[in-house]
């Protein structure tokens, strides 16, 4: 096997990231995110990286799992007052189901 020169000279955890997933990177970015934002009572961000996380689950053909997140972002959103987020959320959910 031959292998052109770009190969040979690149790394190999460089060409692993070239073809690795993006969604794994996003998805456990977007999981190490939630706790720190629970931590600091931002609640606006918090629904939204768990909203972010229900679309990727989504993507990955995981309904129950996104399902499950949006739930959980729904109540946030609800005990926050955020009502535009609230709303959004309820459509996503009737989507899902």
């Amino acid at each position: 096997m031959v292998l052109a020169w770009a190969e040979v000279a690149r790394p190999a955890r460089l060409r692993y990231r070239e073809y690795a997933p993006k969604c794994c990177d996003a998805k456990r970015s977007l999981q190490a995110a939630i706790e720190p934002l629970k931590a600091a009572k931002d609640h606006r961000k918090h629904v939204s990286a768990l909203e972010q996380l229900a679309g990727l689950e989504e993507q990955e053909g995981h309904g129950s799992e996104a399902k499950a997140l949006l739930t959980e972002a729904l109540a946030l959103a609800t005990a926050a007052d955020l009502k535009d987020e609230r709303k959004s959320i309820r459509k996503r959910l009737d989507a899902l189901a």
